[in-house]
C-alpha cells in the first residue's frame, strides 16, 4: 500500500483517485489548494506525490515542485505530473524527467497510472518515462 498525496483543484478528479487508487489497497491524501500542498506533504510524508500543473494559477504547481526540491524533508518523494496540457508536458518533459519526476497526460486509463505508479514507487524512480 502506497500512501499518496494527490494536488488537484478538481474535487470530482480527487475523489475518483480516492475511489480508484483506494480499491488498489493505496491511501490517498487529498488535497485541494495549492497552498496547503507543501505543509500536507510535509505532514504526511507520502510514497508519493500526485501532482496537477494547473491549480489555482497556471504556475501553481510549478511552485510546489520546486518547494519540495528545495526542502531536504521533500526532495526525495517522487512525483507523479499529471496536466491536460499537453503541450506544457511536451515542453517540460525532458527537464521534469531529468529531475526525476514521472508524467502522466490527462485524461488517463487506469492501467496508465498504475503502472506510472509503479514506476515512481521503483528503487529507481529517475526511470520514469514521457509523454
Amino acid at each position: 500500500m502506497a500512501r499518496i498525496v494527490a494536488v488537484d483543484d478538481e474535487p470530482s478528479f480527487l475523489e475518483l483517485l480516492q475511489e480508484l487508487l483506494g480499491d488498489e489497497g493505496h491511501l490517498v491524501i487529498p488535497v485541494k489548494r495549492g497552498d496547503a500542498a507543501h505543509n500536507v506533504i510535509r505532514r504526511h510524508r507520502p510514497d508519493v506525490v500526485l501532482l496537477d500543473m494547473h491549480l489555482e494559477h497556471a504556475e501553481g504547481g510549478w511552485m510546489i515542485l520546486d518547494r519540495m526540491r528545495l526542502d531536504a524533508e521533500t526532495a526525495h518523494i517522487p512525483v507523479i505530473i499529471c496536466s491536460a496540457d499537453r503541450v506544457l508536458l511536451q515542453q517540460h518533459a525532458e527537464h521534469l524527467m531529468e529531475e526525476g519526476s514521472c508524467i502522466l497526460e490527462k485524461p488517463f486509463e487506469l492501467e496508465a497510472l498504475l503502472s506510472t505508479l509503479a514506476t515512481a514507487l521503483a528503487p529507481d524512480s529517475r526511470a520514469c518515462g514521457g509523454v
